[in-house]
């Protein structure tokens, strides 16, 4: 089994995530300078491969990586969370991910803004807002 955010020889960088309560994520957006479709390839740790399992049901799975897994690169991506019937959680919680450095033969820099669109409800009628958080880089970020 693969220790997430550990993958042999390969350079990679764990973000988190703050979701606040009932707030329901859209997406996320991964700005990288330059580079080909396949500089770096984005796997979400367990719990939030298992949280958004439907939105990810087009990534492929790796045995090596030990999660599911999706290409990202030249400049910026897009990598949808919604699906349809998603339900905003009760408590806060953190969506994790890692960045993993899969062209090793370019020297190319991880993004250090990876930002997040949410739908978050407010006001007696339910209406929403969209907000936009910053994914903190490192797993013990809150």
């Amino acid at each position: 089994m693969v220790e997430f955010g550990r993958y042999g020889r390969r350079e990679s960088r764990i973000y988190t995530v703050p979701v606040e309560a009932h707030a329901i994520p859209l997406s996320l957006h991964v700005q990288l300078g330059g580079g080909g479709a396949r500089d770096f390839v984005f796997v979400p740790d367990g719990d939030t491969a298992q949280e958004l399992a439907p939105a990810f049901q087009g990534f492929a799975r790796s045995d090596a990586l030990g999660s599911l897994f999706r290409y990202v690169g030249g400049g910026r991506t897009e990598i949808p969370l919604e699906y349809p019937g998603a339900r905003g959680a009760t408590s806060p919680r953190r969506l994790r991910f890692a960045l993993v450095k899969w062209d090793v033969t370019k020297n190319l820099e991880f993004p250090d803004a990876v930002h997040c669109l949410l739908r978050v409800p407010f006001g007696r009628e339910g209406r929403a807002m969209h907000e936009i958080v910053t994914a903190h880089v490192g797993e013990d970020a809150r």
